[in-house]
């Protein structure tokens, strides 16, 4: 079943209306919830390393890109980036390129985040920028199903779709008691059946299924024959043979921040 509906999220009191500007996103941006972004680099790695899922997540982007022999990745609207902050102790000889539309937020994850290339870009207006594998990670969200089917057309390389959540009973119950507790909360994009997300590249990308947290696929362009990865790929140790595990990682990622302050 295709479906899909407006999402609504209350920020409390000085929420926007509508998360569909730059300087929206800038403003949830810079508050000191979950939604913002660390003023410091040393607080913004601090909050990477305490977020398992990330890690998780980054190990399952690296097992596509070892598959796709990829050498780079750009990720768009990437938010907070602790998803991308991930992926340079998981990869870190991987080319990363992250971008936002948001020029405040970007410059400040420009300042924390000198491993990554850091761009400002709207993904809605401009073309891919140049890179072995893309990456939209809980991105879905934020455009109409009349938008996305012209942004996916223009992808030529592969792409890693990491979606928010399918649409499913629980979540239509959670929405209608945001809409009834908080009449006024920001409509804050889209939500989607798993047949209404796949049918927004159905036109000019195959997918297959990713194992990961949250919904996830691989997109290949009809156009070209990529090596879809084996499970054997995601077997294989990390290329610099260090351990999994979030206590050593996480311990690396507080080593860069006090190598970075001191």
């Amino acid at each position: 079943m295709k479906l899909t509906i407006r999402r609504r999220y209350s920020f409390g009191s000085g929420g926007v209306h509508e998360l569909n500007t730059a300087a929206a996103w800038d403003e949830i941006r810079s508050r000191g919830d979950v939604f913002g972004l660390p003023e410091t680099r040393e607080g913004w790695l601090s909050e990477a390393a305490s977020r398992d899922e990330f890690e998780r997540r980054a190990e399952a982007v690296v097992c596509v890109a070892r598959g796709l022999e990829a050498r780079s990745v750009s990720s768009y609207g990437v938010g907070t980036a602790y998803l991308e902050q991930w992926l340079t102790v998981v990869a870190p000889d991987l080319e990363l390129i992250c971008t936002d539309f948001a020029p405040r937020a970007v410059a400040r994850l420009g300042a924390h985040f000198p491993e990554a290339r850091v761009v400002l870009h709207d993904l809605q207006a401009e073309a891919p920028l140049n890179a072995d594998l893309h990456l939209l990670h809980r991105l879905d969200t934020e455009f109409s199903d009349e938008a996305w089917p012209p942004i996916f057309a223009r992808f030529d390389r592969p792409v890693v779709v990491l979606a928010s959540e399918f649409l499913r009973p629980r979540v239509v119950a959670r929405e209608l008691a945001t809409r009834c507790r908080h009449p006024r909360a920001t409509k804050a994009g889209w939500l989607r059946t798993e047949g209404a997300l796949r049918g927004l590249w159905s036109a000019s990308h195959d997918d297959q299924r990713i194992d990961a947290d949250l919904p996830a696929y691989l997109l290949l362009p009809r156009r070209e024959g990529v090596l879809v990865p084996s499970p054997d790929i995601c077997s294989l140790p990390l290329a610099d043979g260090r351990q999994k595990g979030r206590s050593r990682r996480a311990a690396q990622m507080t080593h860069r921040s006090l190598c970075w302050f001191a």
